[in-house]
């Protein structure tokens, strides 16, 4: 789905999680309230690199306005490749307010501010919603 010009526009936002389930959830319960979004599963098999880690710059997050990472993915996972927090390295040098997704458990979670908010996994529609839209008014 794309947005013809911006009258009316909510936003583009880009969600980044691994997990097929979650990421059809996040995607739906946005388009529904009328944002424009793209989807990636992160960086996968078999090296788990993410294109953004070898060129500094990823066509999908530069075309988003608001990124949501699940700070889980497949090379987290697997120990190998790019990892969650690079990723959140990259958006934050692209100047990207990102809504992270995280847990308790996770050895990595930012602490928010300065484009960064945190919600807690398992997400709910309307704390994603929430989340996303302060962070386009940001």
């Amino acid at each position: 789905m794309r947005a013809s010009g911006t009258a009316g526009r909510r936003g583009r936002v880009l969600v980044v999680e691994a997990n097929a389930r979650a990421r059809d959830w996040e995607a739906g319960w946005l388009e529904d309230a009328g944002f424009d979004v793209t989807v990636c599963p992160g960086p996968s098999a078999p090296d788990y690199n993410c294109v953004g880690s070898r060129t500094g710059t990823c066509p999908l997050a530069s075309d988003a306005d608001a990124i949501v990472l699940d700070l889980t993915l497949a090379g987290d996972v697997a120990g190998e490749g790019t990892r969650a927090w690079e990723l959140l390295l990259l958006y934050f040098g692209l100047g990207k307010p990102t809504v992270v997704v995280a847990s308790g458990d996770e050895p990595f979670v930012p602490t928010g501010g300065d484009h960064v908010s945190v919600i807690e996994r398992p997400v709910g529609r309307e704390a994603l919603l929430r989340a996303v839209r302060s962070a386009l008014i940001a």
